[in-house]
């Protein structure tokens, strides 16, 4: 369990990937290494759970400009790159495109999607993926066939995020355990509807590969934040802000965005300041991050 929380849910424990990469430059600038990429907001469901339900629902970035970010990122110190959302990723216009200008960068893709269109992906497409996380829920059975077919032949990571909502279904969250781990699933992750607090999962007993938490029970309020310098999220405006947390990006507007490019995002180092933030799933890593920029005489170990 402990390998699945460090790997997968980084936010709520100890960060302990940082460990494995040069995130601080010699002049003491965080290098940017994994960016979220926000391509649309479209969306071909309206779950009530979501968390970008406030957003203008016809916004998509422009590819070229998309294209000139990734590979000023990737100059910068881009290692990975995770396509999310907003809207359906899937749905960009460019979705094709856009992976595989990824991959030609030699940069890792993550892809999280509600999975209802995975068809449409060639499977060669998606075997570019490093992994992809399937979104489901209460009220929605997504591994039918036509999807189980398409993870049993594709050599990625897969996972899933579960949404439990008031109309928690029992029945429905066993089976998919059940055929999540028949697929060779890497995680499961269950958490509760954002929008409601009073929710928590039934005492089920859960299989080493699934882990349960409450948003409540990690997130704390923000503070400085310097999680935009290391993991920066790409909105479809084409304005690069701080967290790709949605309960986070609700309560920004384009005057919050910390940067226009990836240059100015590692050249002026902007420290965000989250106490507008009620909830912060990511104040570990802003802790560790403040200290790291201030250490010297970091020969010695």
């Amino acid at each position: 369990m402990g390998n699945v929380i460090d790997s997968y849910a980084c936010s709520v424990t100890f960060p302990i990937k940082i460990c494995f990469t040069t995130i601080v430059a010699d002049d003491g600038k965080i290098i940017p290494r994994h960016a979220t990429i926000f391509p649309t907001n479209i969306c071909n469901l309206n779950c009530s759970f979501c968390s970008h339900s406030e957003c203008d629902r016809e916004s998509s970035i422009d590819f070229q400009h998309l294209k000139e970010m990734v590979k000023e990122g990737k100059y910068f110190g881009f290692r990975a790159i995770t396509l999310s959302g907003g809207g359906e990723p899937l749905l960009y216009n460019s979705i094709e495109d856009l992976i595989w200008f990824i991959h030609r960068q030699g940069i890792e893709i993550g892809l999280i999607t509600n999975g209802t269109l995975l068809n449409r992906i060639p499977k060669t497409l998606l075997n570019k993926l490093t992994w992809c996380r399937i979104s489901m829920s209460d009220n929605r059975d997504i591994l039918n066939d036509n999807i189980v077919d398409i993870i049993r032949n594709t050599d990625i990571t897969w996972g899933c995020n579960y949404i439990l909502t008031e109309n928690f279904n029992r029945q429905l969250l066993l089976a998919l355990l059940k055929q999540a781990a028949q697929l060779d699933f890497e995680y499961f992750r269950i958490t509760d509807d954002q929008h409601n607090d009073n929710i928590e999962l039934p005492n089920i007993k859960l299989p080493e590969f699934a882990y349960y938490f409450r948003r409540n029970d990690y997130m704390e309020p923000g503070g400085a934040c310097y999680i935009g310098l290391l993991k920066p999220t790409i909105n479809v405006d084409g304005l690069i802000y701080p967290c790709c947390h949605p309960t986070t990006m609700k309560r920004l507007d384009s005057k919050n965005a910390i940067a226009v490019s990836i240059q100015e995002l590692y050249d002026k180092q902007p420290v965000f300041d989250g106490s507008i933030c009620l909830k912060c799933p990511f104040m570990q890593y802003n802790r560790i991050l403040g200290k790291l920029k201030s250490i010297t005489h970091s020969a010695f170990l």
